[in-house]
């Protein structure tokens, strides 16, 4: 066995290996979902005193279940003399079927245990829904 100041000149020798390893699993295990090359058409529903949404059409993909996964991305409203809120990033998950949704990724984080849910009379997730569902669009 080695001594103790031995043990502590191989960890910091491998200390930079080691946290690039980290690093590289972190990055490939932690990517949000992205749709396979395709440009990027941001579509915009109409506006609502909520805020903006919009849904990427070229994001787009049909799961093996017959659900449709897209990129949204919503901008609150500024009530006046508010500073102007970030924009908030979503894969949103639909069921054209039964009109539900689930956002399976908030802004780069995956949200593992989502659940299907109506809008609850949310006016751009309605139209999102609309509009993704459409048959002009599928």
């Amino acid at each position: 066995m080695l001594p103790n100041n031995s043990v502590w000149l191989l960890l910091n020798k491998y200390r930079k290996s080691f946290s690039s390893i980290i690093l590289v699993l972190s990055i490939t295990f932690l990517t949000p979902f992205v749709a396979p090359a395709s440009s990027e058409t941001w579509i915009e529903v109409a506006p609502t005193k909520d805020g903006q949404q919009w849904w990427d059409k070229g994001s787009m993909q049909t799961t093996e279940s017959g659900t449709k996964k897209i990129l949204t991305r919503f901008k609150p409203s500024r009530p006046n003399g508010m500073e102007q809120k970030q924009q908030v990033l979503f894969t949103m998950e639909i069921n054209c079927e039964n009109g539900l949704f689930k956002d399976t990724n908030v802004n780069g984080m995956p949200r593992v245990r989502a659940r299907w849910v109506s809008s609850d009379g949310d006016l751009l997730i309605d139209e999102v829904i609309n509009e993704v569902c459409s048959p002009k669009i599928t």
